[in-house]
Parts: C-alpha cells; sequence; structure tokens
C-alpha cells in the first residue's frame, strides 16, 4: 500500500515537472511594449477593441485546459481515497500548470488576471486534498474564477 501511494506521488511530481516546463524562451511569442509616453485615453480600451487574435487563442487554449482539467478531476475522484487524493491534487496541480503555459500568448491583462485566478484556485484546491484526504473541499471560488476566464474571454 506504501508502495503504491509513493508511486502516485512521484509519477504526479513527474507529471507536473514535465508540463510546466513544456515551453522554451524561443517558443515563446515576443511582445511588443507600448510606448510609456502614450496617454492612456488614447488607446481604446480592451472591451471596446475586442480581443486581439493572440488574445482569442489564448483563451480557446485556457478553456480547453479548464475542460481537460476538470474531466482528469472527475476520473481521479472515482478512484477514492486514499489514494485517489493524490490524483485529484495532482490533476489540478497539472493543470494549473498547463494554464499558465496557455497564458503565454495572451496580450490581454484581464485574460491574464483571470487565468492566474483559475490557476490560484486550482493550486488551493490541491493543497486542500492533500490536507484533507477524506475530505471534499469547496469547488466555489474555482467555478467563480472559470466563470471570470469565459466573461473575459467572450468578451472578444
Amino acid at each position: 500500500m506504501r508502495r503504491s501511494r509513493s508511486g502516485i506521488v512521484v509519477s504526479s511530481v513527474i507529471a507536473v515537472a514535465f508540463l510546466s516546463g513544456c515551453t522554451t524562451e524561443s517558443d515563446q511569442p515576443a511582445t511588443v511594449a507600448a510606448p510609456v509616453s502614450a496617454p492612456a485615453s488614447a488607446a481604446p480600451s480592451p472591451s471596446a477593441a475586442g480581443l486581439d487574435a493572440a488574445t482569442k487563442k489564448a483563451c480557446k487554449g485556457l478553456l480547453a485546459a479548464v475542460k481537460d482539467t476538470t474531466a482528469k478531476v472527475a476520473d481521479a475522484e472515482k478512484i477514492g481515497p486514499p489514494a485517489g487524493h493524490f490524483a485529484v491534487g495532482a490533476a489540478y496541480a497539472a493543470g494549473s500548470a498547463q494554464l499558465a503555459a496557455e497564458s503565454i500568448g495572451s496580450t490581454d491583462e484581464r485574460v491574464s488576471a483571470a487565468a492566474d485566478g483559475v490557476s490560484a484556485a486550482m493550486m488551493d484546491l490541491d493543497k486542500a486534498q492533500q490536507k484533507d484526504p477524506e475530505g471534499k473541499p469547496s469547488k466555489a471560488k474555482l467555478k467563480a474564477a472559470v466563470a471570470d476566464l469565459k466573461k473575459v474571454c467572450s468578451a472578444g
């Protein structure tokens, strides 16, 4: 029993490390900073102009990552305690890493902030799951963060 539990933990850590290290600096698109001297009122607001193509692509990837993570968590929850809580926690941690990777292309600060909110909520659920394997942590914060991400991404 102890051996299978440590095997799950080790494989979860490897999966998270793999997912978080998938991008290199050459894969990341170069971003152009706006000139500092330009007044903020001169630039159109993101909601008025809509989302640019890179941000729309990032939103598509972010929403797909949320859907994928939700499916993986549902499968892991079926395992049940005691080993299942490791799998659930690993699914949330991997989902958080996937969100970080997908949000790189976004040029809209609101989308990046919403993705960070979802990622933080997933990591909180991972911590709660590890703290109390028998418990059922509330997903309200995650649901609210996902709703916010969907709202921001639908602005374009």
